[in-house]
Parts: structure tokens; C-alpha cells; sequence
């Protein structure tokens, strides 16, 4: 479990590093395949959105542009009935346009975001990151 999904805090870490380094940031997308309905799913994701919209933390990690915003996640993906099977694919887009990445090394969809951002949309390294 502890490679196949990340303890929060080491989440938690890295968006600040980006946080810190890009500070126009403020808009975070939660690409998952859990059920978000399930009650330990429901928790971590409200444990992450109410740690990064703290704004008292941003400003003690050092976030000069304040705290994230925006918080969205692949279940408000607006999808019509008999569209289901294209949340993947939606998913897919999110990551392969936003300006970062955060993945993991365990994951085929991250390795799939991660072949399509460096190879086919010539991205750079330092917009990606693996747990």
C-alpha cells in the first residue's frame, strides 16, 4: 500500500516545493480512481484540500503567492450517462496540460501522463514529479 498510494504528508511535501518555487499556483486537480464515496477516500482528500487552503500554513511554508484556491477532483468532471469510460481519458488531458505533475511510480496512468508530457508535448523534468 505504502507504494501504491503515498502517506498525505509526503503529497502534502511536494506541493508545497512547487508552491514555493512557482507561486502563481493556486489551482490543484486530484486525478483518482477510488470510490469517492468511500469514507477513507472522502477523509484524505478533505484532509489535503483543508491543509493547502490554510492560509496561516502557506504563509509559514513559505508560499509567496498564499495558499492554494481551488481545489478539483475527477468525480466533479461534468459527465454525461454512457460517458463514464471517458473519465480516464479526461483525466489524461488534465494531467498531460497542467503546468505540473505530480505522479506516482507505481502508477500506469502517471507513466502514461509522464510518456505523453516529455515525449510527445516536449515537457520538461522539472514539471514532474514522482512519489
Amino acid at each position: 500500500m505504502e507504494h501504491c498510494y503515498p502517506d498525505l504528508s509526503r503529497i502534502i511535501e511536494i506541493i508545497d516545493d512547487y508552491a514555493r518555487s512557482r507561486p502563481h499556483l493556486r489551482t490543484l486537480h486530484i486525478l483518482h480512481d477510488g470510490a469517492w464515496d468511500h469514507p477513507l477516500v472522502y477523509m484524505q482528500k478533505y484532509r489535503l484540500e483543508r491543509t493547502l487552503k490554510d492560509a496561516a500554513r502557506a504563509k509559514a511554508k513559505g508560499w509567496a503567492g498564499g495558499p492554494i484556491t481551488t481545489v478539483t477532483d475527477s468525480s466533479m468532471v461534468p459527465l454525461a450517462w454512457g460517458e463514464k469510460d471517458w473519465s480516464v481519458a479526461v483525466d489524461v488531458e488534465l494531467a498531460r496540460n497542467a503546468e505540473v505533475f505530480i505522479g506516482n511510480g507505481y502508477s500506469s496512468l502517471s507513466s502514461q501522463v509522464v510518456a505523453l508530457r516529455l515525449g510527445a508535448d516536449g515537457g520538461s523534468p522539472e514539471d514532474i514529479r514522482f512519489m
